[in-house]
């Protein structure tokens, strides 16, 4: 009995386990944010730090989130997917539980920097593998579940962090939120697939430069019709960033990729220009 259940854990890791611990480690890393939104000003008060700083703590979480995907995609063509993405689950799980020790409002900050760079690491890496571990249909039905759920988190989290701080301290959020990234570090460990030869692609700077000047456009940032969308743009090409440099042609998961900039942005925006090929 016990070795059938074995058996068909290890088959269907991959198609169940591996999908459900990127959910949590994604929805985990958006909740960071929208949990502790309520009270941003309790956190400004209990380090004494000036009011204006509390935008600060989302500004900078943005800002860890763009701040590894040049680096990233390259990376995982050259030393595997695999240990990429659990690298960057274990640092967001410990960037939690760093927060409780905190005793300055610019501690605070540099912690939300760390834990701001999960988004690097599930958008650069953790998309792709699901693209390349699922036939084309299934990892488009995968991608559109992973969406789904981070969703909700601007939903459920404000309201939960509210709830739970009418009976813990605001930095026993970041332990709760430090508990679902472990679980989901651990479920990675366990089941996620390595799609990728180890050495197959050499590292290239200058291929990893390449997204760095995509970034560095004005227009991602000046022209405010498109902002978020242009940023959710920008957070794709890190994920399409790894398929270009291996080899595979543009076109295989283009259907993919482009979905996004024709639901919130026209084609004519220069990033999904490069995205439609």
């Amino acid at each position: 009995m016990m070795h059938r259940i074995s058996h068909w854990l290890s088959r269907h890791a991959a198609a169940l386990f591996f999908p459900a611990a990127l959910i949590l480690y994604d929805f985990s890393a958006y909740l960071t944010t929208d949990l502790i939104q309520p009270g941003i000003l309790h956190v400004v008060r209990d380090f004494n730090a000036d009011v204006a700083l509390a935008p600060a703590s989302v500004s900078l979480y943005m800002a860890g989130g763009m701040a590894l995907q040049w680096l990233l995609g390259p990376l995982s063509d050259r030393i595997g997917r695999r240990p990429v993405l659990l690298t960057g689950a274990l640092i967001f799980t410990l960037a939690c539980p760093a927060t409780l020790f905190t005793t300055s409002m610019t501690q605070f900050l540099i912690a939300r920097f760390v834990q701001g760079t999960s988004i690097c690491f599930i958008a650069t890496v953790g998309y792709v593998t699901v693209q390349e571990a699922f036939e084309e249909k299934r990892s488009i039905r995968l991608m559109a579940v992973i969406t789904s759920v981070v969703l909700v988190a601007p939903i459920v989290g404000p309201l939960s962090g509210a709830a739970l701080m009418h009976f813990i301290h605001w930095k026993a959020l970041f332990g709760i939120i430090a508990a679902m990234g472990l679980v989901a570090w651990l479920g990675l460990l366990l089941t996620m697939p390595e799609t990728v030869r180890r050495g197959d692609v050499p590292f290239s700077p200058r291929r990893a430069a390449r997204f760095s000047q995509r970034l560095s456009q004005p227009h991602l940032f000046t022209r405010r019709r498109h902002a978020v969308a242009e940023l959710y743009s920008a957070d794709e090409l890190g994920g399409g960033i790894a398929s270009d440099f291996n080899g595979r042609r543009r076109t295989d998961h283009q259907r993919v990729r482009t979905e996004p900039c024709r639901s919130s942005a026209p084609l004519s925006s220069p990033t999904c220009r490069w995205r439609a090929g």
